[in-house]
């Protein structure tokens, strides 16, 4: 969607919401100020984020199967770079460093992969 078509959208978003004009909806949009980004306290740890949603593979069955859960497999691969890797050669790393069968490494590969894909 082009710039204008967006803040058209938003524009007649506003209008719908506040019952402004076009011109006072417009003006509104154009000279707002961005939000600051909320800071986080000092010692406070980043949000978790929801491995087992994100990749499809539940900590459970993979801890049964690899003998470790998401959390360790995230440090573990992102110690070997594994986001510079494509999935083939991720599973390749999986299969000689931690002696994963080649199934469970390529599930393990693309579960890596969706959850690095996923902004958050």
């Amino acid at each position: 969607m082009t710039t204008g078509k967006d803040l058209k959208r938003l524009v007649r978003a506003r209008m719908a919401k506040t019952g402004e004009s076009y011109t006072t909806a417009r003006m509104h949009l154009l000279h707002a100020k961005p939000a600051k980004p909320q800071r986080r306290g000092a010692g406070t740890a980043p949000p978790k984020r929801d491995f087992e949603a994100l990749s499809g593979i539940r900590n459970s069955t993979l801890a049964a199967a690899t003998g470790c859960a998401w959390e360790k497999w995230m440090k573990s691969l992102d110690y070997y770079s594994a986001n510079a890797k494509n999935r083939r050669a991720l599973a390749a790393v999986i299969v000689t460093k931690y002696r994963t069968s080649p199934w469970w490494a390529s599930r393990l590969a693309a579960g890596y992969e969706r959850i690095v894909q996923t902004p958050g």
